[in-house]
């Protein structure tokens, strides 16, 4: 009996030291663990004098692992990691699937195209509850706990795990009326004699420049004139549809409206290339059954091309 307890606090010490590394630091790995920072602290102390070496250098900001902790480091991550394969392993036979899964979308995307997706998860895994967040800003994962995003555009968090989903195309586009009272450009600089629809980035207050890809060099961003600016694209796309000027919006936003006919496509020739849209989340996750699930879920709905009412 004792001997199963000495594992188990062994055990124990070992995963305070692991998520100490992994989360950077005793007040962070202890938010993981559903301890203090201080209790983190003492099992990770208890550890090192277990083994006899010291594994973490400490400061009062932040910890960083000694050489011998590199190495001892590494070993217990992948022990860590198989213990929780065999959980997960265990549980997906034994039980249905539950818990909660936290979520960061981005505000139109995420209602548009990733909401009907989740509608089928959530029928597939009535256990599983969501707590889903739609921002624009980009979120820390780990810092804010969120087991799976969605981002538009390149991630370069080697901490992080990337997943192509999507492509966000920007397409130009003017309603019927307002093209028969303005004309139809031809080329992007015609557009400086037009009115233009600016987006304003909710967190910098810029608006963002229109991008075009001219006579397949380097992309160049074109700053207008906007007589009329918002910060919400479904808000662009509106006044649009209602004839207020041009506007360059994804195309996901705007495919029904040129599908019924109340905008047009413009400067089809000259729209840049398309960005990624990817499905974010930490290495660690990747233990998760929930997150792993969703990510299976949703890469076999994109595959299938189930998109939500903006395709």
């Amino acid at each position: 009996m004792a001997e199963t307890k000495q594992s188990g606090d062994s055990l124990s010490q070992v995963n305070a030291f692991v998520q100490t590394v992994r989360q950077g630091g005793f007040a962070s790995a202890g938010r993981k663990l559903g301890l203090s920072a201080s209790a983190v602290g003492k099992s990770v102390t208890r550890m090192e004098q277990r083994l006899g070496i010291k594994l973490l250098n400490r400061t009062t900001r932040s910890v960083s692992l000694t050489d011998i902790g590199e190495t001892i480091f590494a070993r217990y991550s992948e022990v860590i990691d198989l213990l929780k394969e065999v959980d997960l392993l265990a549980g997906e036979d034994a039980q249905v699937l539950r818990g909660n899964l936290k979520l960061d979308l981005p505000k139109v995307y995420g209602a548009r195209v990733i909401g009907p997706m989740l509608s089928r998860f959530a029928k597939l895994y009535p256990n599983v509850s969501m707590d889903i967040r739609l921002n624009d800003e980009v979120c820390h994962l780990v810092e804010e706990q969120v087991d799976l995003a969605v981002r538009i555009g390149s991630v370069a968090d080697s901490c992080l795990i990337a997943r192509p989903f999507d492509w966000q195309d920007l397409v130009v586009v003017a309603s019927p009326e307002y093209l028969q009272l303005a004309g139809r450009p031809a080329l992007p600089q015609d557009l400086n004699h037009h009115q233009c629809l600016g987006f304003r980035n909710a967190s910098t207050g810029r608006i963002r420049p229109w991008h075009f890809l001219l006579d397949d060099g380097p992309e160049q961003a074109l700053s207008l004139e906007h007589r009329y600016r918002f910060d919400e694209g479904i808000a662009v796309k509106r006044a649009a549809e209602a004839g207020l000027g041009a506007a360059q919006l994804p195309a996901y936003m705007i495919r029904r409206g040129v599908q019924d006919g109340t905008l047009e496509l413009l400067l089809e020739d000259y729209k840049p290339r398309p960005v990624p849209i990817q499905l974010i989340y930490a290495q660690e996750s990747k233990h998760n059954a929930r997150v792993r699930a969703l990510v299976t879920f949703l890469l076999q709905e994109a595959e299938a091309g189930h998109f939500g009412p903006g395709y």
